[in-house]
């Protein structure tokens, strides 16, 4: 926990919430379709990421757990009231409208109510917190000093760009020469790249966009391919979600709503093209997982 209230658990903020916001989604997976024990036990994972996802303080994760909240709740509201013939399409429509939104009301209100409550606890308890800097690889530390350099020789003080200024840092890399455009910059010169030819005043170890991301590490035409990727596997959870009154596909529908959950949530991130964090394992064997059970 930093001194600012944000929880980082000796990593990034952001990164911190959106690991809760996928364990959410694990979560609910795991007590839709294993038996009562494990219900309680996954039920109580579920309510600790929870509160982790509310005190990490991340807008991004925040967002990302409302979204997969509020489609979850429609979803098995849709799915449980389809069992009853006494109700309509539209009757089924707007009863799981309503109850996902009511529980949309709820997520956000929570949030005030945990990190109240913590506050709180913690002013009560005299519990001190000892901030965390944000940790990174090894590998990116490399050009630390040089990138310090850069900004120094300008005589700029970094300051937090928002994120169409990353974009736009990002589209000039990429657009900077052909070599940039085909093959791409790497993971390690991201950083520099970004501010010696993106224009940005900040070190950035992402373009806070997926796509962005891959185009500017790994050259256009493997964002392209990249595309062609998450459009198949888009197509595949419609699939699922679509086709999720049929029994075999009742206990799988959370795996789609996870997957485009993370892919929301690597709209404004990167996580997804970054090997070390563990979302980007989550995310390309639960892709697997769903191909397999939707071939069967």
């Amino acid at each position: 926990m930093s001194d600012n209230g944000q929880l980082y658990l000796g990593t990034y903020y952001n990164m911190t919430g959106a690991i809760a916001c996928m364990m959410l989604g694990l979560s609910l997976y795991m007590i839709i379709s294993q038996k009562l024990f494990w219900k309680i036990l996954y039920g109580v994972f579920f309510l600790l990421h929870l509160v982790v996802l509310m005190l990490s303080d991340s807008r991004t994760a925040f967002l990302g757990g409302l979204f997969l909240i509020v489609c979850s709740v429609f979803c098995f509201s849709w799915y449980c009231l389809g069992k009853n013939k006494n109700f309509s399409a539209v009757h089924n429509v707007l009863i799981s409208l309503v109850a996902a939104s009511l529980c949309g009301v709820l997520f956000w209100h929570l949030r005030s109510v945990i990190t109240g409550g913590y506050t709180a606890f913690s002013q009560t308890h005299n519990i001190s917190v000892s901030a965390f800097s944000p940790a990174y690889p090894a590998f990116l530390s490399a050009s630390h000093a040089k990138i310090q350099a850069v900004l120094l020789a300008r005589e700029i003080v970094p300051d937090l760009n928002g994120r169409t200024d990353i974009w736009r840092a990002a589209l000039k890399v990429v657009f900077s020469s052909p070599l940039t455009f085909f093959i791409g910059v790497t993971p390690v010169g991201l950083t520099e790249a970004l501010i010696k030819i993106g224009g940005i005043t900040q070190q950035f170890y992402s373009t806070h966009n997926v796509f962005l991301d891959v185009a500017v590490k790994f050259g256009v035409p493997v964002a392209l391919g990249f595309l062609v990727f998450t459009v198949k596997i888009a197509l595949r959870c419609l699939n699922v979600l679509f086709r999720m009154k049929a029994e075999s596909f009742k206990n799988i529908v959370m795996i789609p709503l996870i997957i485009i959950t993370l892919f929301v949530l690597n709209l404004t991130e990167g996580y997804l093209v970054a090997y070390y964090c563990i979302q980007s394992s989550v995310f390309f064997l639960l892709c697997g997982w769903l191909h397999i059970l939707t071939k069967q």
